[in-house]
């Protein structure tokens, strides 16, 4: 693959990166929602837990005393007792609070200016392929590779420890996009994404 990037593989970086925003936005709601929803889970069991030890406590005294009928001592005294056990063992059911979800502006989201990509890149059926930019050669291997993504003009592989690439296709010197997609496929055992 040689090609260098055109305004157009700008542009579309740029809307790929916009979209992945948007998206992690998305999902960090949900999941703030989420999260108060599992807070108000925790402080409804806290306060029934509360509820079952005070109910059972108040109740235990009134169970014991001489005035009352010896049938409800019998069934008072252990439903007292069964109350503040089960009060205490939902308390230390859920002993800690759910935590905290990170604040929203510690999310990673993609630059909307693009990584300068490689001059020139060569993929390998043997797990490496190579890219030459500014700074040399470099040699990767596919594990590095976390995402990839696929829309009408170009492919973008995104890694762990490194800025993302974006190939265009009509850079490839051999080979067909199809072609190149299938090995993607096969290389990760995953479908390449595609984004509209």
């Amino acid at each position: 693959m040689r090609a260098a990037l055109s305004e157009e593989d700008r542009k579309a970086w740029r809307r790929l990166a916009a979209r992945q925003k948007r998206n992690e936005v998305v999902s960090y709601l949900v999941i703030r929602i989420a999260y108060v929803i599992v807070w108000g889970i925790w402080l409804l069991l806290r306060l029934i837990g509360l509820c079952c030890i005070f109910r059972g406590v108040t109740f235990l005294p009134r169970a014991v005393s001489g005035d009352t009928p010896l049938w409800l001592k019998f069934t008072g005294v252990p439903l007292a007792v069964v109350l503040i056990v089960c009060g205490i063992r939902v308390l230390f059911l859920f002993p800690h609070s759910p935590g905290e979800v990170s604040p929203l502006d510690r999310l990673n989201f993609l630059s909307p200016e693009l990584p300068e990509g490689p001059d020139r890149a060569v993929f390998f059926e043997d797990g490496n392929f190579l890219l030459w930019d500014a700074a040399g050669r470099s040699r990767l291997g596919y594990s590095s590779i976390i995402c990839t993504r696929e829309d009408e003009e170009r492919f973008y592989l995104f890694f762990q420890d490194r800025p993302p690439l974006l190939l265009p296709k009509r850079g490839f010197t051999r080979g067909t996009a199809e072609a190149f997609r299938d090995f993607l496929e096969r290389e990760f055992g995953w479908p390449v994404e595609r984004i509209k």
